[in-house]
């Protein structure tokens, strides 16, 4: 007689873990880890670092993006313009020339077609980058912060991404909510504990380098998933 195909599990397996990180929760730590990249000094602040992660429906990376100036080939961007809010001029405010976190994302797809793809947002899209999900063909806006809810910008965001049946929810590394309607922005305290991290690894003199994402943390589940932020660092770079 010969053997069955299935192997037997031996009495001592432990079975798969139930505790993993879920899809959610692990491309939206990407896409804050990927934040970290934009040198943006006003959206350095805890909680309000913007980047974006675009996902396929097979949960594949297909785009990622953080706020930064346009690239001008070998000219020192940085360097030549202004990133203040204000400027002597009113042409020389910052906003005039960033790119956003979901349009650098758009631009950086490493595949031709990203419709009915899905966008990890760590703020909700202002409206111009809601126009740019909607000419993409994305079908979901994933976001951590909706900071900017009353403005004129996230009300004609909401407007459009709804016209559009384009589905959204707030996530916050834990809990998702739909929240397309009138949800406000909240904190989670697992995400306030990613960052409760860093400043720890920080303040003990902990380097976060381009090339190379190295911590010491042995705290748990924590300590595995803030070697993953680590680990998504380093393939942002």
């Amino acid at each position: 007689m010969s053997e069955s195909p299935i192997m037997k599990v031996p009495k001592d397996d432990p079975g798969p873990r139930e505790d993993n990180l879920g899809w959610a929760e692990y491309f939206m730590a990407l896409a804050h880890v990927t934040a970290m990249r934009s040198k943006d000094p006003s959206t350095q602040v805890r909680f309000y670092s913007v980047g974006a992660v675009i996902v396929n429906p097979d949960n594949k990376v297909v785009g990622i993006g953080y706020n930064g100036f346009p690239s001008m080939g070998e000219i020192d961007n940085d360097a030549l313009l202004n990133w203040g809010k204000k400027g002597d001029k009113p042409i020389d405010s910052k906003y005039w020339f960033v790119c956003h976190a979901e349009m650098n994302a758009i631009m950086n797809k490493n595949q031709h077609d990203i419709r009915d793809c899905a966008i990890y947002t760590t703020l909700f899209p202002c409206h111009e980058c809601a126009k740019l999900i909607l000419q993409a063909g994305i079908t979901h806006v994933y976001y951590a912060s909706d900071s900017h809810h009353d403005t004129d910008s996230a009300r004609a965001s909401r407007r459009m991404l709804r016209l559009a049946h384009v589905h959204c929810e707030y996530h916050d590394n834990g809990v998702v909510q739909p929240s397309i309607s009138e949800q406000p922005f909240a904190l989670s305290t697992q995400l306030e504990n990613y960052f409760c991290v860093l400043d720890l690894l920080y303040s003990t003199g902990v380097a976060i380098h381009t090339s190379l994402v190295e911590s010491s943390c042995t705290n748990g589940r924590w300590a595995e998933k803030f070697g993953l932020l680590m680990f998504f660092a380093g393939l942002c770079c």
